[in-house]
């Protein structure tokens, strides 16, 4: 047996062991490909149709990019950038790089609100079209110029929660809230009253006479943080103080206006703060300036007091001496007061201050030690509010400015408390040497004495005054000439093709999927299909050899027998295969002749395919009986229209004799039948009976074949009779057993319920059955036969002409 199931295998001309321990077989690839490439052809064109359709409504979104050098500080030189490096050597200040604090405030929230303000990004507005949707329309797409004022943003957001329709004409213009129908109506170059903005719009000399636009409103924080998120800000490497921006946007010349005004807003903003230290400095002298004055004003009209009432009128030789000493003396002591003024002044300053304040550098250039210490603090007191542009007070960067900030101030008022003290000891010399001329003035009248004092006090505060005046005048020009540390290496460009949709990608992608789609459809159909549909279902689960396959017919139970003596038929070529594979797996075993057909479930075939192979072999000069023994469901003697005739149940309760429940087929001499007869109370017992046994037995001696039509396996019926056959045909049919089923079949033949059990595949009607192994198109239906049989079209009386490419879809 284990010889004979060898020989069956190793003669068919299926699946070999080699293709299948493999896991790739090309040809089923390639047969699969023959067979769905219609369905992919129209699948690829159908969704290229819908991907040109997505690509023609879909926005196209373009990149815009600039380029941008942020130079280094200028405090790198001079006394300030040496005094910096020893700070920075010594611990005091940690090294900060300047490009990457410049490139987080580019990207802070407040440049990018704005920069939305500035271009009114605020309000979206699409024009109509018909065809292929709305299109985006800003700058000169627009027929009129937008003006908008948000007077309270609380009330504004209220009109952010509708859609508005603006419909114009020569005369205005009227924005309609689709949602309630509220029109508000308004008049071109007039400002249009919303909820919390004016609205102004200024129709341009091109426009239409009549017009329509959809618009939107977004709340700023929406917009700016949209516009934001699409920002891209960064720096190509470590060795470069140069920023790449970009970003993408549906329309190109928005996308240049965005990255243009915002680095505007950013050279605004770093010239701006370079001007407050400026501004600090005008503040201070100008409050200084107006005390002075007030003393110089009194001190003036004191003299004129004092002369009027003195009558004096000009002064001795000796008074002129005296005063020109005094004065030269008096300039000095005049100068170091100024000092010691501005160092009281910037100490009260400093120590007043409840938060950092810009310290008015600009008095303190006659020390070379303290001013690079000022310019320092106050270009790191600007780091850190550029810095809280975008990061928190917690932030550690924030933190660590803080901690500098803090160092600086102490070493500043430290050394300005050094320097006043320099200064008050200077002036102590000046004074002692002062009151040795006093000493001589005192023998000068006391009228000229009171005037050469009168006169000392307002040289000191003309002098003191004209300082303050040239230092106001050096901060103005410092502002006036205030340059940013930032240039424009390339001002914002839009790329000609948009980078989103990539029409040429998705197209393929459109096209590859389409493809791939019947094929992934006939994937999942057969990744949950639990019935077989190829002849890898069935070998996959079962060691049983399969020693036939038989085609699909129509209406089988019409016409039963499609086996005749003299057809040529596809249908009988099979059957004569059937008969052949059969007689070369018992050709060692001459006495084998009971034959049980036998299957997992009811439909599969059984009774058709056992009355034809018994037909085929009765041809072929064997003398045959075929026994239907399905006593539960009879139908063997219905198809045969011998139901009225005396059958098998009947012989075993006596009522007839054997030769009268054995009837000779008409126009088949060697073939006879016994039917089952009556439906009997207790089938599987009647089957055990001894009579049963020696009626197999007779029946054994007196035919070459004895062919046995059963119940399926799930009842004991068929294990019953299995003990009297000597070989076990097993029926599966295409499409209706299931893939469990085959499995259940395994293990009765593993467990030798089923006596040399051999597989019988019935309803091979689809080519997928046999594309699968790479089969030629013999018979018409997408069959060859593996056991050294094939046949082409001509062999037979019935062949199916080949269909034309175009009839694809009609039924195979």
């Amino acid at each position: 047996m284990a010889d004979n199931q060898h020989y069956i295998k190793e003669s068919s001309d299926f699946t070999s062991e080699e293709e299948a321990a493999s896991g790739l077989n090309i040809q089923q690839i390639w047969f699969r490909i023959r067979m769905y490439w219609h369905w992919a052809l129209l699948s690829a064109l159908l969704a290229a149709l819908l991907a040109f359709g997505y690509l023609k409504v879909a926005t196209p979104i373009y990149n815009t990019t600039a380029q941008i050098l942020v130079k280094d500080n200028d405090n790198k030189g001079g006394s300030s950038g040496a005094a910096m490096d020893m700070m920075q050597n010594m611990g005091i200040l940690s090294g900060v790089s300047n490009v990457d604090n410049e490139l987080q405030i580019i990207q802070s929230y407040t440049l990018m609100r704005q920069t939305v303000l500035e271009l009114g990004l605020n309000i979206r507005w699409e024009a109509d079209s018909l065809l292929w949707g709305n299109k985006d329309a800003y700058g000169v797409q627009l027929p009129f110029l937008v003006n908008e004022e948000i007077v309270n943003e609380a009330q504004y957001d209220s009109l952010c929660l509708a859609d508005y329709q603006l419909k114009a004409d020569a005369t205005g213009y009227r924005i309609i809230n689709k949602d309630n129908e509220t029109t508000f109506r308004g008049l071109w170059g007039m400002p249009l009253h919303l909820p919390g903005m004016n609205l102004t719009l200024l129709i341009k000399p091109s426009a239409p006479a009549e017009f329509s636009y959809k618009l939107n409103f977004f709340s700023l924080n929406v917009a700016t943080n949209s516009y934001r998120g699409a920002l891209k800000a960064e720096i190509p490497n470590k060795q470069v103080s140069i920023i790449n921006l970009s970003i993408e946007n549906s329309n190109r010349e928005r996308g240049r206006d965005v990255l243009n005004t915002l680095i505007d807003r950013y050279i605004q903003s770093g010239i701006t703060d370079r001007n407050a230290i400026s501004d600090s400095s005008i503040v201070f002298i100008n409050s200084r300036l107006v005390s002075v004055s007030n003393e110089l004003d009194d001190i003036e009209e004191s003299m004129q007091d004092f002369k009027q009432q003195n009558q004096l009128v000009d002064i001795s030789e000796q008074s002129r001496a005296l005063i020109k000493n005094v004065g030269d003396i008096g300039l000095d002591e005049m100068q170091q007061e100024v000092q010691l003024s501005v160092i009281r002044s910037l100490i009260d300053y400093m120590q007043d201050s409840k938060s950092p304040r810009l310290v008015p550098a600009s008095l303190t250039v006659d020390n070379g030690t303290l001013s690079p210490l000022i310019q320092q603090y106050n270009q790191l007191l600007l780091q850190r509010e550029r810095a809280l542009m975008s990061l928190t007070e917690d932030n550690p960067v924030v933190r660590n400015l803080d901690n500098q900030l803090d160092g600086l101030r102490a070493n500043l008022v430290n050394g300005l408390h050094s320097l006043q003290n320099s200064i008050e000891a200077g002036l102590n010399a000046i004074r002692r040497k002062t009151g040795s001329i006093e000493s001589q003035i005192s023998s000068v009248p006391g009228k000229e004495r009171h005037f050469v004092e009168y006169s000392r006090q307002q040289a000191i505060k003309q002098e003191l005054y004209l300082f303050l005046l040239q230092r106001r005048e050096e901060a103005a020009l410092s502002k006036s000439s205030t340059l940013s540390n930032t240039r424009i290496i390339d001002a914002a460009r839009s790329d000609n093709e948009p980078v989103k949709p990539k029409k040429k990608i998705i197209m393929a992608l459109a096209v590859l999927a389409g493809a791939l789609i019947p094929f992934g459809i006939v994937y999942l159909r057969e990744l949950f299909n639990n019935r077989i549909e190829t002849r890898a279902d069935i070998e996959t689960r079962t060691s049983v050899p399969i020693v036939g396959e038989i085609i699909h017919v129509e209406h089988e139970e019409e016409r039963p027998l499609v086996v005749q003596p003299e057809s040529r038929t596809t249908i009988s070529e099979q059957f004569r295969l059937l008969r052949t594979n059969l007689q070369f797996a018992l050709a060692q075993r001459p006495d084998a002749k009971v034959l049980l057909f036998t299957s997992s479930a009811p439909g599969e075939g059984k009774t058709f395919t056992s009355m034809n192979l018994a037909a085929t072999l009765s041809i072929a000069g064997h003398k045959v009986v075929v026994m239907g023994l399905d006593l539960r469901k009879p139908k063997f003697g219905r198809l045969l229209g011998i139901d009225h005739l005396p059958g098998f149940t009947q012989y075993m309760v006596g009522s007839y004799s054997l030769q009268q429940v054995i009837h000779r087929l008409p126009g088949y001499e060697h073939l006879d039948v016994i039917h089952a007869g009556p439906i009997p109370p207790n089938p599987a017992e009647m089957l055990m009976m001894d009579k049963a046994n020696a009626l197999f037995e007779t029946l054994r001696q007196e035919y070459d074949y004895v062919i046995i039509d059963t119940t399926p396996v799930l009842v004991a019926d068929a294990q019953i009779l299995s003990a009297q056959a000597d070989a076990t045909l097993l029926l599966c049919r295409i499409g209706v057993t299931l893939k469990e089923q085959i499995k259940h079949l395994e293990a009765l033949s593993a467990q030798g319920k089923l006596k040399h059990p051999y597989l019988v595949v019935n309803d091979v009607n689809s080519k997928r059955y046999n594309t699968y192994y790479g089969y030629g198109y013999g018979y018409g239906y997408g069959y060859g036969y593996g056991y050294g049989y094939g046949y082409g079209y001509g062999y037979y009386e019935e062949s199916t002409p080949k269909k034309k490419w175009y009839q694809f879809w009609k039924k195979h």
